[in-house]
């Protein structure tokens, strides 16, 4: 494979998520066994979990996003050079992008990958295949 086209996020970047993700479930796990053993639950204790909980369910977020970009800069190089090949592979309609699955299977390749790109990726990569046409 060539390499990327497109920058995904730092491989440092899951130096930093991955423990904010164990952080957050450690101190959730915490306070539902604090919740489950019967203790007294004040209104801050109430307060606090539901911060940690908020603070959680935000870095799961983080870390989805980050494997999608990771995952989305190889796939929209590889349909960069599959679209250089094949001008045919993309579909304007409604002003929107869509991937031809049939010009795909006539080279042999699997569309599903591509269909899972969101439209600004799809528009990045025809917008440099436009730009480099001029060029």
């Amino acid at each position: 494979m060539n390499k990327s086209l497109f920058n995904p996020p730092s491989p440092k970047w899951r130096w930093f998520i991955y423990p904010l993700i164990g952080v957050f479930l450690y101190l959730n796990l915490r306070m539902i066994l604090r919740i489950g053993s019967g203790s007294e639950i004040t209104l801050g204790d109430k307060l606090v979990y539901s911060v940690q909980f908020s603070f959680m369910l935000a870095s799961w977020y983080l870390l989805f996003g980050y494997r999608y970009l990771r995952w989305a800069a190889n796939t929209k190089t590889e349909l960069f050079w599959t679209a250089k090949q094949n001008r045919l592979i993309f579909i304007k309609k409604y002003g929107r992008l869509f991937i031809n699955e049939e010009a795909c299977k006539k080279l042999g390749i699997d569309p599903l990958p591509y269909k899972r790109l969101r439209q600004s990726d799809l528009r990045e990569v025809a917008e440099r295949i436009e730009n480099q046409r001029v060029i």
